[in-house]
């Protein structure tokens, strides 16, 4: 099972991401964007060929982590979806050559087919921090945001796409939203599990 979280940065991917494998018992999968600047990369120092070069690492690296999580731990819930490095190589303006972005939109089409499920947080819900990380201009996520949901529009399967409601924004709604849909999109065997997937719990 694999199910991708994604969505501009500060809309709670990351909690969301780690409550749901919790509730699957699968892995969670942080972004490999995120680990390499909090391990010291400089991003915003980076020229045009590196960074078009760390985007398709981080394309490939994404792939491999969720199915090693798959085949270690039954599957995985992963921060960002192969869209999400097609969107920042657009948000970047790295489509001077035809031929390399169209390989790269390719690859982000084509892995698409990777995800059981691709759930795609709201923006502007969430108070965006400042973390040293992520860009903390709400208009900025705004940019990334438009293109990440109309690509998704355009190519992800209607059934796969998950768009968590913008009025939805306690962290255990979240969950209960995202659950009771996997539960309807994913059959359930008749012992009521599937790799730890269970029906929503009732809130009050």
């Amino acid at each position: 099972m694999r199910i991708a979280v994604t969505g501009s940065a500060g809309t709670g991917k990351t909690a969301l991401g780690q409550a749901l494998a919790e509730h699957l018992n699968i892995a969670f999968v942080d972004d490999g964007l995120r680990r390499r600047i909090e391990a010291g990369l400089a991003f915003n120092k980076l020229d045009r060929p590196a960074i078009k070069t760390l985007l398709v690492e981080l394309a490939n690296q994404s792939q491999a982590e969720l199915a090693l999580a798959e085949r270690m731990h039954g599957g995985g819930v992963i921060e960002r979806c192969s869209l999400d490095f097609l969107v920042l190589w657009l948000y970047h303006r790295l489509a001077d050559d035809d031929q390399q972005t169209a390989a790269v939109m390719r690859q982000a089409v084509r892995d698409l087919a990777s995800y059981d499920a691709i759930i795609i947080m709201p923006w502007g819900v969430l108070p965006l921090v400042d973390d040293g990380v992520r860009a903390a201009n709400p208009w900025v996520q705004l940019h990334f945001q438009a293109l990440l949901e109309g690509l998704a529009q355009a190519h992800v399967a209607a059934a796969n796409l998950f768009c968590l409601p913008a009025e939805i924004a306690a962290p255990q709604a979240r969950l209960d939203w995202v659950i009771e849909r996997l539960a309807q999109h994913i059959k359930i065997p008749q012992d009521g599990l599937k790799q730890g997937i269970q029906p929503a719990q009732q809130t009050s």
